[in-house]
This record gives C-alpha cells, sequence and structure tokens, in this order.
C-alpha cells in the first residue's frame, strides 16, 4: 500500500534550514552553533524513526511535487529498506556530530565545519529518501559537493590535493551514472 506523507521530506528539510541558521549564529555564540548542530542531527534521526509504525505496516510513503522544478518535479519514497538505511545514517550522523563538539575544539574554522556538516547530512538524506532519478541526482550533488570542504577543511596541502581530486571524481562520475541510468530509455526510445 502507498500513502502520501508530506512530512517525509522534514529529515531532508529540517537540516537544510538550519545549516544556514547555524552558519549565522556560529559567528557569535559556539555553544548555540554547537547545539543547533546536534539538534538538526537529533531532529533528522527523530524525523525518520516516528515513521516506524507506519513502515512496518507495510505502507509505502511517498511526497511528489511535480510543479517544483517542472517538467521534472520532486519526488520522495521511504519503504522498509530506505526507512532502515535513514534511519542508520542519521543515527551515526547523530552520534558524529556529538562527537565533534568535542574533536573540533581545538581545529579552526569550525563556523565553516557545522554548516557544511549538517548541508552534507541534508543531502545524503535526500538522497536515500529520493524518490526519482532526479531527485537523487539533485541532492548527490548537493551532498557531493558540500562533502568537498569537509575534505579540505584541514587546509593543508594534502588536504587541498585530495579535495582537487575529490572535484575531478564527482563530474566523472555523475555522468557514468546518468549515462547508465538513461541508455536504457535511450534505446527504447526508437
Amino acid at each position: 500500500m502507498q500513502a502520501t506523507s508530506y512530512a517525509l521530506t522534514l529529515p531532508v528539510m529540517v537540516p537544510l534550514m538550519l545549516a544556514v541558521v547555524i552558519y549565522a549564529v556560529g559567528q557569535r555564540s559556539w555553544q548555540l552553533r554547537n547545539g543547533l548542530s546536534v539538534a538538526a542531527a537529533l531532529s533528522s534521526f527523530l524525523l525518520v524513526v516516528q515513521h516506524y509504525r507506519t513502515i512496518m505496516a507495510d505502507v509505502t510513503l511517498v511526497a511528489e511535487f511535480p510543479e517544483l522544478l517542472p517538467p521534472l518535479g520532486v519526488s520522495f519514497r521511504m519503504d522498509h529498506l530506505g526507512f532502515l538505511v535513514a534511519a542508520v545514517v542519521s543515527f551515526v550522523w547523530l552520534l558524529v556530530t556529538i562527537y565533534s563538539t568535542v574533536y573540533m575544539v581545538k581545529e579552526h574554522a569550525k563556523n565553516r565545519y557545522y554548516p557544511f556538516s549538517v548541508l552534507t547530512l541534508a543531502g545524503a538524506m535526500g538522497v536515500i529518501l529520493s524518490g526519482d532519478l532526479f531527485t537523487f541526482f539533485l541532492f548527490f550533488e548537493m551532498m557531493s559537493l558540500s562533502a568537498y570542504v569537509l575534505v579540505i577543511h584541514e587546509e593543508t596541502a594534502e588536504a587541498m590535493r585530495a579535495g582537487y581530486r575529490y572535484l575531478m571524481l564527482i563530474p566523472a562520475h555523475t555522468k557514468r551514472f546518468l549515462w547508465r541510468r538513461s541508455c536504457p530509455y535511450c534505446a527504447g526510445a526508437n
């Protein structure tokens, strides 16, 4: 059975909106910045887990926004596997965020790290809950580009080289992924 639930977008949208807030308040209060980062990860986890009973009742949740980016639209979907992966990823991200509040004390550029960490979480949740190829691609790109900032965070020569390699791999893998997914459709269109 399938049901429409726009609450399915919240594990993606809440961290996405909080990333902007975290960046804004990070200049003024490190306690608020760290607290909001943990709150973003915790809210993402809780917003996924709230669907447990519905998913266990063999209901697939769907949220579609066809008019958002015409003609493609954006859609989200959660079934058993999607629930499991989203719950595990958001829980691990919560643990990592809690750990990073202690680990990052002696690091530099914390006001850059935390918003991009939360933005990467939003992208990862968007990838996991994507309901179509376009939504997957959109959030995969968001996740990849925001993760780049985490790769180069230390700003050492080694980190910058790794970031450069990372940036070179993203388009190559994206093109390969889209080509492999679109070829069956192109072959059938003749």
